[in-house]
């Protein structure tokens, strides 16, 4: 009985044993599902934040980004509208930056609508720049052109203002020439007047200009670019002349002008003389056209000069020949009066002759007994001469 008792105690207890592991594994297997569920939950749980994140803090940063460059395009403005006002037009406004976001993409609800709304206020922002800056734009070229035309007006003034008075020609060239390299930068430069007894070219003046022995004074038309300019009539623009052109000296060393401009002065289709400058840079149009513009100005100044001389010269001839008429009219007018003295003379000389000559036929007649006919002729003395004064001449006895 006791072997049974012993029997049974070992077999609930090897059955409870069975139960407890089974339990055991059952708990452990219960725990592994639930840790397994909970880690999915929290798993899944943080991909929809993250997704649900990034789909609101995505916009709502390219918001602020959007908001933040408005506020800073806004400053820059500000502070490009106040230099533009005070005349300071070399700013230019920077591009701005679209926002970099898909307009598809953007949910239909109130973070949607305020993306939107953002949006298409940075396409307002960058219409506005645009303008903005085209306005600067236009502004600075309007500037440009009215420093252009100042420019050339003033060289056009300072000209006129060269070329008044009353001058001597190759004094007024030198001026001329001088004024035109200052101006224009150039290093060299000559002054052809146009002689028309010769028909041809002459150096009057120069600047900067150096001499050479197989150079001329003189060129013949359709000589040279100077001549050649002078035959056509026509301006001529040189670049990357040749090395032996005329140089540009200095005390440093010399070197060739690598641009050449020769314009010809003609006024009322008459030749006058040609200019021709020489520099190191290129010619640009506002210089051309300041160029262009003076020629005939120049030519103008250049046929007044001569027209003047000519008047002078005329004036001074008129006035020898005034004084030479003057001399004469002064010893005609003394000759004149020599004769009036020499004819008072003859009248009373010849008064008191025929009153001799009368008195001596009276006594005549007397002494013959017989009347004297006064109109006969009674030889006379030729070398009997009444007292007269010492101005008067005696008459010729020829």
């Amino acid at each position: 009985m006791d072997d049974t008792l012993a029997e049974l105690i070992t077999r609930e207890m090897s059955h409870a044993k069975e139960k407890r592991d089974h339990a055991s594994k059952l708990f452990h297997s219960r725990i592994g599902w639930f840790l397994g569920m909970v880690l999915f939950a929290v798993t899944a749980g943080f991909v929809m934040a993250s997704y649900i994140t990034r789909s609101i803090v995505r916009p709502i940063t390219a918001i602020l980004d959007a908001l933040l460059g408005i506020s800073g395009s806004s400053m820059e403005k500000s502070h490009l509208a106040e230099a533009i006002a005070s005349g300071d037009l070399s700013r230019d406004l920077p591009d701005s930056r679209p926002i970099q976001i898909d307009r598809s993409s953007i949910a239909k609800d109130e973070a949607g609508d305020l993306v939107r709304a953002v949006c298409n206020l940075e396409e307002a922002q960058i219409t506005l720049d645009g303008a903005f800056r085209q306005m600067t734009s236009s502004l600075r070229h309007n500037r440009q052109v009215e420093q252009d035309l100042d420019w050339l007006k003033t060289g056009q003034n300072e000209l006129n203002a060269l070329l008044r008075g009353e001058q001597d020609m190759a004094e007024m060239a030198e001026k001329v020439l001088a004024y035109l390299a200052r101006y224009l930068d150039c290093g060299v430069g000559t002054f052809y007047f146009h002689d028309t007894q010769e028909q041809n070219l002459r150096i009057i003046a120069t600047y900067a200009f150096t001499r050479r022995k197989n150079l001329n004074d003189r060129l013949n038309m359709g000589e040279g670019v100077a001549g050649q300019a002078a035959r056509e009539r026509k301006m001529i623009c040189l670049s990357n002349v040749p090395e032996d052109y005329l140089a540009i000296a200095s005390s440093l060393g010399e070197a060739a002008p690598r641009n050449v401009v020769v314009l010809p002065l003609v006024h009322d289709n008459t030749l006058l003389g040609v200019v021709e400058l020489g520099a190191f840079h290129g010619f640009n149009e506002r210089e051309l056209q300041l160029l262009d513009s003076v020629m005939e100005g120049l030519a103008v100044g250049i046929s007044v000069n001569i027209s003047r001389q000519r008047v002078n010269e005329l004036l001074e001839q008129t006035q020898q020949q005034t004084e030479e008429l003057r001399v004469q009219q002064e010893e005609l007018q003394q000759s004149n009066e020599e004769l009036e003295e020499r004819a008072r003379c003859w009248n009373s000389s010849g008064n008191r002759f025929g009153t001799r000559i009368k008195r001596w036929r009276r006594r005549a007649g007397n002494c013959r007994g017989k009347p004297t006919n006064l109109n006969e002729s009674v030889p006379i003395n030729r070398n009997f001469w009444p007292i007269c004064p010492t101005s008067c001449a005696r008459p010729s006895t020829a």
